[in-house]
């Protein structure tokens, strides 16, 4: 039997600390609902106070799980507010921090907020020049960065007057500007100062957003935003102090800031910090530390799915046969009487593949394919997704589990009015809401700001429709619509969505194209899967397929694939990519960069 060890870590935290003792004063513990919101620092005080002695952070390093309670984490962040107090911050100054996933992130991010201040959370993809573009927009007075990523953030910081100075989680350091972080806690370890009182309508945070369009715009979040979208979240699922959430995806994007981060600090379940995307390590993860609750986006749930499958197809013919048979029992129980079978099923295959603790799997982010959605749910998984937009703290809808329907993101969740704007004779238009958690603007941008917030509504720039029963489908994004020479509008991620269907099609986006005459057409861009053509490869007597060959075998899926189609939705063209397409670091793919629409150069026909 596995040995499981846990210990606490309290590297940071002194055995008396002045700045600290409001933590453990004994005071009644204010109420949290969506009635009853909370700022996040007294959200995370509110779990300090009823679960003092509970893992609040995971950290697994190889077959050891390293823990920091509530109690301690909420004294670090006592000790991070006072060392910013002292070192200058005034109430609203913006406070930058670039790392991966670590406890530290998370304790600054409340520990900025204890103080005063207001979060800026940036992405260690960007580039030096965009990291620099975004410190001088947000105008923010100190950076934290992690050892991974000093050498970025030196070079964004280089003669940049208005950044007061770099705070390095790790121990090394010495470069001008750059305070190691036990240093900086010095300033609040045996410090006493008073805590600023914020309000729910204060800035809690500054949220640029990743940049699949292109352009970064600086969403502010206020605490009422972000209280009010997870006092929502959690009237729909019975989350307790006992579940484990897994925060593999990076915290600085707001679906996971919220769904593994603010949502469990809430009720006082622990986090387990992922420790990166690779199958063996996030297997690892959820085994080690009995995840419960996982939230993800599309990507890496298909690619997971796939990999299960793979696993049953190297099995030997019977057991083969075996597994299509239960899965169609499966089936048949989900769809007909919407008993969820695989729970007992596929429990042996949840074991074998070290997620027999998950009880609950979130995706969102990202639009997913409903075979994805139902095949999960098949094996046993509860499966569900949201919809929403940084700008709306983000959830703005989620799928019932009791009342899953594959294709849609569900109904509104509490405090949530939506509207569909110029819907068209199929009843699609523009998703328009309104609610507590949408965004006060965009930070210094009051022209972007009046685009989409009119007369209180936010307008999505999504396009979709609303059922009879209140739950809401996405079409996909307005600006990605192709409008067809005959005046037909055609939905990119509808078609997609079927193409990826193909075992010979890894990747796709489609695109309108113009030609000669200037009238637009759809055109698919794919990254097919080359392991599926080694095998077709293998079963063709061939050592490999040549470049005509494998665009033979994509212009058949196309064809076949599209022949369900009406007219007006047909690929006329495609071409081939030899690499993945470029993805936001939660796995989106940046579109913007194929959506010139010019003439495609090497099309296929």
């Amino acid at each position: 039997m596995e040995t499981k060890t846990k210990r606490s870590v309290t590297k940071f935290l002194p055995s008396r600390s002045p700045a600290v003792r409001e933590a453990t004063q004994s005071v009644e513990v204010p109420p949290f609902d969506f009635d009853h919101l909370l700022t996040l620092p007294e959200i995370l005080r509110r779990s300090a106070r009823l679960y003092p002695d509970k893992p609040a952070l995971c950290v697994r390093q190889k077959d050891s799980v390293h823990t920091i309670s509530y109690r301690e984490l909420d004294r670090l962040v006592d000790m991070i507010a006072t060392a910013l107090i002292q070192w200058g911050l005034n109430p609203d100054d913006r406070i930058a921090f670039l790392s991966e996933n670590r406890p530290e992130w998370i304790a600054v991010y409340f520990g900025i907020q204890r103080a005063g201040g207001i979060s800026v959370p940036l992405d260690p993809q960007l580039g030096a020049s965009d990291l620099r573009h975004l410190l001088t927009q947000s105008g923010s007075r100190l950076i934290f960065t992690s050892s991974r990523h000093m050498e970025l953030v030196s070079e964004a910081a280089q003669g940049l007057d208005s950044l007061e100075g770099i705070v390095l989680f790790d121990p090394n350091g010495g470069e001008p500007k750059v305070v190691r972080f036990q240093d900086f806690l010095d300033r609040g370890r045996y410090a006493s100062v008073p805590f600023p009182r914020r309000d729910l309508d204060d800035l809690a945070a500054i949220i640029f957003t990743s940049g699949t369009t292109g352009l970064a715009k600086g969403v502010m979040l206020t605490h009422r935003n972000l209280s009010s979208d997870c006092a929502a979240c959690l009237e729909l699922f019975p989350v307790t102090e006992q579940d484990v959430f897994y925060a593999l995806l990076p915290l600085h994007h707001t679906f996971p800031a919220m769904a593994a981060m603010i949502v469990p600090i809430a009720v006082g379940s622990a986090i387990t910090l992922g420790s990166s995307l690779k199958s063996k390590d996030i297997l690892d993860d959820i085994s080690k530390t009995d995840v419960t609750i996982f939230p993800g986006v599309p990507l890496l749930f298909e690619k997971m799915i796939e990999g299960i499958l793979k696993e049953v197809q190297k099995k030997p013919a019977l057991t083969r046969a075996m597994f299509k048979t239960i899965l169609g029992i499966s089936r048949l129980s989900f769809k007909a009487l919407r008993l969820r079978a695989g729970d007992v099923l596929f429990k042996s295959l949840r074991q074998k593949a070290g997620m027999q603790s998950l009880r609950l799997i979130v995706s969102g982010g990202a639009p997913i394919s409903p075979d994805v959605v139902e095949m999960y749910n098949y094996l046993g998984f509860q499966f569900v997704q949201g919809y929403g937009l940084t700008e709306t703290s983000p959830v703005l809808s989620m799928t019932p589990p009791d009342k899953l329907r594959a294709r849609s993101v569900g109904p509104p969740v509490r405090g949530v009015e939506v509207r569909i704007v110029n819907p068209d004779e199929d009843g699609v238009g523009e998703i328009v809401v309104r609610g507590p958690m949408v965004m006060r603007g965009y930070y210094k941008n009051p022209a972007e700001t009046a685009k989409v917030l009119k007369d209180g509504w936010f307008y999505t720039g999504d396009l979709g429709w609303i059922d009879q029963d209140g739950f809401i489908y996405i079409a996909g994004r307005a600006k990605n619509v192709i409008v067809t020479k005959g005046g037909k509008n055609v939905y990119p991620e509808e078609l997609e969505e079927k193409l990826l269907k193909s075992p010979y099609i890894q990747e796709v986006l489609v695109v309108g194209r113009q030609n000669e005459r200037g009238d637009e057409y759809i055109h698919a861009i794919v990254y097919p899967n080359l392991e599926a053509m080694d095998q077709l490869a293998k079963e063709r007597g061939q050592q490999s397929l040549t470049e005509e060959e494998i665009e033979e075998v994509i212009r058949k899926e196309i064809r076949t694939i599209s022949s369900e189609w009406p007219a007006y939705k047909a690929i006329q063209s495609f071409e081939l990519i030899q690499e993945e397409f470029p993805k936001t670091s939660t796995r989106k793919i940046k579109r913007y960069l194929f959506q010139h629409r010019i003439i495609g150069v090497g099309a296929k026909r």
